[in-house]
């Protein structure tokens, strides 16, 4: 309920100060969790450099990444995770559904909006870069309106490995559908990438589940992202 209040309250222009019912309870001692806002070329390189800070844990780009890295380098080498870019097939062994896969994909989508002036000409930039390597348009790629960042998803087909929009991990609304000759060639294609990445395997029919073993994932521009299970608890606990 407390957003029926901040929410109008941001909107018209107003700071907040908010109270919690004294009936909460406090889950989280003093200090425990702070909120830092500000530019990432001071705020992130403070947060990277600061000595008293043990752990560093990022999601965002490579470029950020390299200066995070930079910045944990020249202060005392703690720890870090980061969730970095990524370039996910997912793979449909069902045989001769290509045309009818595409003819699946629908306009009537309701998508919000990028998140900046930045994001939507990269966005733009991406679709731009398809169109004049050749790539078929598929679905949508234009812009919604003159007002704000909205985009229509996009699909591409008819794509060639050497395209950005092939290679590159684009993360927004701009899908690639590849029509693939056989299990081995989806391995090759899934592999030709710097970024490391997560397959998934859909209808997967009486075939020995083992065939993309080979999706090798080492070495990739993805980071280490321990984010998720298990995993995510150990990233964060230190023997001292």
């Amino acid at each position: 309920m407390s957003c029926w209040k901040i929410g109008p309250a941001l909107a018209t222009g107003n700071a907040i100060a908010m109270k919690a019912s004294e009936d909460s309870s406090s889950w989280l001692p003093a200090c425990a969790f702070n909120l830092v806002v500000g530019d990432g070329s001071t705020v992130g390189q403070t947060i990277s450099e600061q000595m008293c800070i043990e752990k560093v844990a990022f999601t965002g780009s490579t470029v950020t990444s390299r200066k995070i890295m930079e910045g944990i380098a020249e202060s005392d080498l703690k720890n870090v995770t980061l969730g970095l870019g990524g370039k996910s097939p997912n793979i449909d062994q069902a045989s001769g559904i290509y045309k009818e896969l595409l003819e699946r994909f629908t306009n009537d989508v309701n998508q919000g909006p990028q998140g900046s002036q930045l994001q939507f000409d990269r966005t733009m930039s991406y679709i731009k870069s398809g169109k004049e390597q050749g790539a078929n348009v598929h679905l949508g790629g234009g812009r919604v309106g003159d007002k704000g960042y909205y985009v229509e998803p996009m699909i591409f087909t008819e794509t060639k490995r050497e395209m950005r929009i092939v290679r590159e991990g684009v993360f927004r609304p701009v899908a690639v559908v590849v029509e693939l000759e056989d299990a081995d060639d989806a391995v090759r294609q899934a592999n030709d990438t710097l970024y490391r990445r997560v397959c998934s395997d859909s209808l997967l029919p009486i075939y020995p589940p083992f065939a993309f073993a080979g999706l090798a994932s080492a070495r990739k521009r993805r980071g280490r992202k321990d984010f998720e299970g298990s995993t995510a608890i150990r990233q964060f606990c230190s023997l001292q």
